[in-house]
C-alpha cells in the first residue's frame, strides 16, 4: 500500500462515512495501514459563559478549573458519541484505528495541522458540498485540498 497513516475527517455525514469506509478497506488490505478518524469539535465559549453567568449578568468570578473540568467534561462525552458513531464502520481494522477529537475553531485548519503532528501521507474525506460556490466540493474539503501538504481523497 503507497499510504500508510492516513487521517479521515469526520462529521457522520454520509460522504464522511464512505470516505471512513475506504479507509478502513484500505487498512483491512494492509495491516501496517493505520488509520486516524478525527472530528474538530466547535469551541464554545458561549456555553461556558451563559452556564458561569445564567441570568446574562458578568459573572464575579470564573474560576479556571471549573471551566476546565467542564471543557473536559465536553470533550469526553462529544468523543464517546465520535466512537459510537464510528464503532460499526472501523470494526473489520479496529486495532489499526485511533479516534480522536479535536477541539477547534476552522475545521479545515485543524485537519491540516492534525495531518502534519501525526506525519499522515494522506487525508481520505468526505464532501458535504452544500453550498453552490465550491461547486462539488464542500467548503472544508476545499479547503484541505488548498492546504493539505499531502494527497486527499475527496468521497461522495
Amino acid at each position: 500500500m503507497l499510504f500508510k497513516n492516513i487521517v479521515v475527517p469526520f462529521d457522520n455525514s454520509e460522504s464522511a462515512r464512505n470516505a471512513l469506509k475506504r479507509a478502513v478497506e484500505f487498512a483491512v488490505a494492509d495491516k501496517d495501514v493505520q488509520v486516524q478518524v478525527i472530528s474538530i469539535m466547535a469551541i464554545d465559549t458561549q456555553t461556558y459563559m451563559s452556564y458561569l453567568s445564567p441570568f446574562g449578568g458578568e459573572a464575579a468570578y470564573v474560576d479556571p478549573e471549573q471551566i476546565q473540568e467542564m471543557g473536559e467534561k465536553s470533550i469526553k462525552g462529544k468523543k464517546e458519541e465520535l466512537e459510537d458513531h464510528v464503532a460499526e464502520l472501523i470494526a473489520p481494522a479496529r486495532d489499526q484505528v485511533k479516534v480522536e477529537l479535536i477541539p477547534g475553531v476552522t475545521p479545515a485548519d485543524e485537519i491540516v495541522a492534525f495531518t502534519q503532528d501525526v506525519q499522515a501521507d494522506s487525508i481520505i474525506m468526505g464532501s458535504r458540498g452544500l453550498g453552490a460556490v465550491r461547486g462539488m466540493l464542500g467548503s472544508v474539503s476545499y479547503a484541505v485540498i488548498r492546504n493539505a501538504e499531502v494527497p486527499v481523497l475527496i468521497v461522495k
